[in-house]
């Protein structure tokens, strides 16, 4: 039976008993969850092993890669960033003239830009040299469809585009951006760019196991994931392939990479960021909140009032499920990680997430290194339900 320790409020012991049948019952390896409400600690609970060969145990401070939450904290600078006078219709050229795209910053936020794709084949090394590759390859990629057109979620391509605009707009990276305006001042453990003197706390990743990814088979051609998973897969041509295998030593095939400290050490805005359960949810705790933590305010409450509903919400056509986003932020119905459809954040590939819910008042972050081969792993809706059971 997993080690599991923390702690929980009084009425959330169900949370605990969850979140220890993952790893007796679901195969979990290491992870911990944390939900905090209105500044207060609800949950505070890890447990299992960080490397399972080194026998180093998941202890309370311990980092994960948190896959595409990394998404989530550009977008919350995105949102500071609004807040102090940023023009999110501005078209996307008023930065970065050679962009063959006319859409506008809130249209490629909201994965509606027709830049879900970049064709040019790139690779690890390409970022690793420095990224001017990729920006490249932005500059000429054709726009699938024109402007608002359609959704399809760009899973690299949102990153190199927005990542390199951000940096346009503000003069700093997203990376920096993040350290100095939120985590920073929040005191939330979350980088996109590990430093070098917090690479030893971070957990081992491990691949989806065979059986997890047997019990997709039947879904192929029936739920979402199975579809998205079967054009990946085995239709190279279609949307979802050219929007996620590229680059391949980035996706599942180069999961290995990401135990590398210097790709971790990256700014990569769509993939690598590095997190603590507890950094995730106090910077979404912020926002559920109206955009304050410890009496500072960090961006003003009716910014965050507008991404109660969703600015775009389609068929996606890369994920094949209906879903929608408001300025980055990933909006669900019905929905997954919380039971009000206010709420948003984003998931991450494998089964991280970090989530906030206005109404309820609750930022929800959770961490682990056992890939699933779902984006939304069982494992964590599990401990998401047994909370709002509590609440």
């Amino acid at each position: 039976m997993a080690e599991v320790q923390g702690h929980v409020a009084a009425g959330f012991e169900r949370v605990a008993e969850v979140f220890r049948s993952n790893f007796d019952e679901r195969g979990e390896v290491g992870a911990a969850i944390s939900v905090v409400r209105d500044g207060e600690v609800l949950v505070d609970l890890w447990g299992g092993q960080a490397d399972r060969e080194a026998g180093r145990p998941w202890v309370d401070d311990t980092l994960s890669v948190v896959f595409s939450c990394t998404k989530g904290l550009m977008a919350a600078c995105f949102l500071v960033l609004e807040d102090r006078g940023l023009d999110l219709d501005a078209p996307i050229r008023t930065w970065w003239p050679e962009l063959r795209s006319t859409a506008s910053l809130r249209q490629l936020l909201n994965h509606r830009a027709g830049l879900s794709v970049l064709d040019a084949k790139l690779s690890v090394e390409d970022f690793l040299a420095g990224g001017e590759a990729a920006l490249r390859a932005a500059e000429a990629q054709e726009p699938v469809w024109s402007p608002g057109a359609d959704q399809g979620y760009g899973a690299t391509a949102l990153g190199v585009v927005a990542g390199e605009l951000f940096l346009r707009i503000a003069g700093r990276s997203v990376g920096v951006f993040l350290a100095d305006e939120l985590a920073g001042p929040l005191e939330a453990e979350a980088w996109i760019g590990l430093p070098a003197e917090q690479q030893d706390r971070v957990a081992t990743l491990y691949k989806p196991t065979r059986g997890g990814f047997r019990s997709l088979v039947p879904e192929l051609h029936k739920s979402a994931e199975g579809r998205a998973y079967r054009d990946l897969l085995f239709r190279k041509g279609s949307l979802t392939h050219r929007a996620l295998s590229n680059p391949k030593d980035l996706g599942l095939a180069g999961l290995h990479n990401y135990n590398r400290a210097e790709v971790r050490a990256l700014e990569l805005p769509w993939c690598n960021g590095v997190a603590s359960a507890r950094g995730l949810s106090t910077i979404m705790g912020m926002l559920a909140t109206g955009g304050t933590w410890a009496g500072r305010r960090f961006v003003s409450e009716a910014r965050v009032q507008a991404l109660a509903k969703p600015q775009s919400w389609a068929m996606d056509r890369v994920l094949y499920r209906e879903q929608g986003f408001a300025q980055g932020f990933v909006k669900e119905a019905p929905p997954i990680f919380s039971v009000n459809p206010e709420g948003f954040g984003h998931p991450g590939a494998g089964g991280s997430v970090a989530w906030a819910d206005p109404v309820a008042g609750l930022g929800i972050g959770y961490v682990m290194n056992q890939m699933s081969p779902r984006i939304r792993s069982r494992r964590c809706q599990r401990v998401c339900e047994a909370v709002y059971a509590c609440v």
